[in-house]
């Protein structure tokens, strides 16, 4: 083992001494305390933001599963529809029993793959010289279809006090595998 040499120091230099321990002691106190501060505030942070996605996460479940349930009672809505519906026959039907099948101009069936399980069928028409209690009986009946229609871009042009009207009709039907 060395042997350190013995330093006689005055009364003055070891308060000196001991002060300066004191001190440095001090400094290394509170830069570990400065540090801990820093690091609490940078967690308290981490922590908001995790509270926040959390909080979100929540909220998208509850969407999640209340569009779940649409689809599920979407998915018991088309069973009770027969096997052989087609959009283009019951509209045809409904303007039967609106009295407006003769004001048909055109009638035009299209169909799109939306995803796996359904397909679009969609159905332009066109109408020629309804009145307006005849228009509105026809929508009226499509709209209140236990067959789940959607009426979109309905386009009406007043002529010599009848209407020309055009409109698509459209549904989701499950996809022919």
């Amino acid at each position: 083992m060395i042997k350190l040499p013995k330093i006689r120091l005055a009364k003055r230099e070891k308060l000196l001494l001991i002060g300066g321990i004191a001190l440095l002691l001090l400094l290394i106190f509170f830069q570990l305390l400065s540090s801990g501060h820093k690091r609490m505030k940078t967690l308290e942070r981490v922590n908001r933001k995790l509270e926040k996605d959390l909080e979100e996460m929540y909220h998208l479940q509850s969407r999640y599963l209340a569009l779940e349930e649409r689809l599920k009672s979407f998915d018991e809505r088309m069973g009770t529809r027969p096997p052989d519906f087609t959009l283009f026959s019951h509209l045809d039907n409904l303007a039967s029993q609106a009295g407006i099948k003769e004001r048909i101009d055109y009638l035009k069936p299209e169909e799109r793959v939306v995803s796996e399980k359904y397909r679009r069928s969609l159905v332009r028409v066109k109408l020629k010289g309804v009145t307006l209690e005849q228009l509105t009986r026809y929508l009226y009946s499509v709209e209140s279809s236990p067959h789940s229609l959607k009426v979109r871009r309905l386009h009406i042009t007043p002529k010599q006090g009848l209407l020309n009207v055009t409109f698509e009709v459209s549904t989701l039907l499950p996809r022919k595998i």
